[in-house]
């Protein structure tokens, strides 16, 4: 279908006002096309970890836990010195911490537990609990909620409680600013925002009245055309609901016009108010696309939308794969033990390498949800 767009024999015709309009029409357009494409990527994706990805995890770790008991059964033989046996704690911390990511197993827990020579599983576990409450708390204090009869071991039940609690405290500050004597001028631009928003309301209402006057199925006798009509009525209603402007104006021109686009003889006023729609479209659309691209299950979905996005998956996928294929044949050879002195020789201690519990939590901050301070006036 074409996009309602204004058009002139001449480009350069058009005010600056329906230029604006075209502008904001292709740009939902592509938008649109957009989200279309994540979904599909993500659908794409779920399929993936579903039937690859996840079932490569698990046989990773499995190998992983594997090769990490033949280490530990060499960290008690005598044919190992002390070097290569603090070498073999650091490389079973390592593998258990990756294991951990995934899967909290007793025996994973218990050889991180018995080779590492800092803070045990749980106390780092503890410590980054301890973190995230104080995290919790500040973030509480700074905004000035109530946290202490909040589940600080529950971040859901936490967030939740401070959302509530900015919804009531933004409350009260409206009922108090309500009862303040208003200026002339605040009262004008009340009044102002108050006509433009019925106005606006009734511009999409308008689209609405006039499709349905047409594709009302009510008022079809023929029985296949009704059928029609109920399912371009099904669409018409879905745009009204979602203000979706963009979505009513393609049905306005193929149903109520004909087919004939007659957006160029509107009134400049008219798509003005156009725009104010077309502007809270885009803004709702992208922040779905956002919503999508950064969704939890998986940091992949950053890649959706990308013309390469299935490629990107499918070598990810391959790079798991090789994966599984070298920690198998690090098992295989875990049983010769002048092939795991070699191998410890050219291993690094790299403490790196063990669970990171402060990056886990300056992680977890960036991606906390940020409850909107109430104390900050919202801006018109």
């Amino acid at each position: 279908m074409a996009l309602p767009i204004i058009t002139q024999q001449v480009q350069n015709q058009l005010s600056k006002t329906q230029t604006s309009f075209n502008q904001k029409i292709k740009q939902i357009d592509e938008l649109k096309l957009l989200l279309n494409l994540i979904e599909e990527h993500e659908i794409f994706l779920r399929k993936r970890l579903t039937i690859s990805i996840f079932p490569l995890i698990k046989e990773s770790n499995k190998i992983r836990m594997e090769f990490a008991e033949k280490l530990n059964n060499y960290f008690f033989d005598n044919q190992f010195t002390k070097a290569e046996k603090k070498k073999i704690s650091t490389v079973i911390c390592e593998y258990m911490s990756i294991v951990l990511e995934n899967e909290e197993t007793p025996r994973a827990i218990e050889l991180y537990n018995m080779h590492t020579d800092t803070l045990s599983f749980e106390e780092e576990r503890a410590k980054a609990k301890e973190m995230q409450k104080n995290m919790m708390k500040k973030q509480a204090e700074k905004f000035g909620f109530d946290f202490e009869n909040v589940d600080l071991d529950d971040p859901n039940s936490f967030m939740a409680s401070m959302a509530e609690q900015a919804e009531e405290l933004q409350k009260k500050q409206e009922e108090k600013q309500a009862k303040r004597k208003k200026t002339p001028k605040q009262l004008e631009k009340e009044q102002k925002e108050a006509e433009q928003n019925k106005i606006l309301n009734k511009t999409v209402k308008a689209l609405y009245t006039d499709l349905a006057k047409i594709l009302h199925p009510d008022l079809e006798h023929n029985d296949d055309k009704k059928q029609e009509k109920t399912e371009l009525m099904h669409q018409v209603t879905t745009a009204y609901e979602q203000n979706d402007v963009f979505a009513l104006l393609n049905l306005h021109i193929k149903y109520a016009q004909e087919g004939e686009n007659k957006l160029d003889a509107i009134a400049e006023e008219q798509i003005k108010l156009y725009i104010v729609h077309l502007n809270e479209q885009i803004k709702d659309l992208e922040d779905q696309i956002h919503l999508k691209r950064f969704a939890n299950f998986s940091p992949m979905m950053e890649w959706a939308g990308q013309k390469n996005f299935e490629r990107k998956v499918k070598q990810e996928e391959k790079g798991m794969k090789d994966e599984v294929l070298s920690l198998k044949t690090m098992v295989m050879e875990a049983d010769d033990v002048a092939i795991v002195k070699k191998r410890l020789k050219n291993t690094d201690i790299d403490d790196k390498n063990m669970i990171d519990f402060d990056m886990m939590l300056e992680m977890m901050e960036m991606m906390n949800i940020q409850i909107k301070d109430p104390k900050k006036k919202k801006k018109k």
